[in-house]
């Protein structure tokens, strides 16, 4: 049985996502972030983020709103390209 080209893997898949095109996704959705976004964090991640507040450690409380931040964005970025929210991580969003 002959090998798999990369040319039949396109064919089956689609063409490849460009860095270009992730990281164009990515600054579209850091940059349409919004207060119903940061809402939307608040509530879904308020027992931790009371729970640092009230140990006095307001810099966990921001270090958990900004990871579950970049999270988000890389969800909705991933959508965008790929049509599935788990591709581009939080650690390829640098913001």
């Amino acid at each position: 049985m002959n090998a798999v080209t990369n040319a039949e893997l396109d064919a089956f898949y689609g063409v490849p996502a460009t860095q270009f095109e992730i990281t164009q996704a990515i600054n579209k959705h850091v940059f349409a972030f919004d207060s119903d976004d940061m809402q939307q964090i608040v509530i879904e991640s308020f027992d931790d983020i009371n729970r640092a507040l009230l140990d006095g450690d307001e810099m966990e409380a921001g270090r958990i709103i900004q990871v579950r931040r970049r999270a988000l964005i890389a969800q909705r970025a991933s959508m965008s390209v790929y049509g599935k929210p788990d591709v581009i991580t939080a650690d390829q969003v640098h913001v």
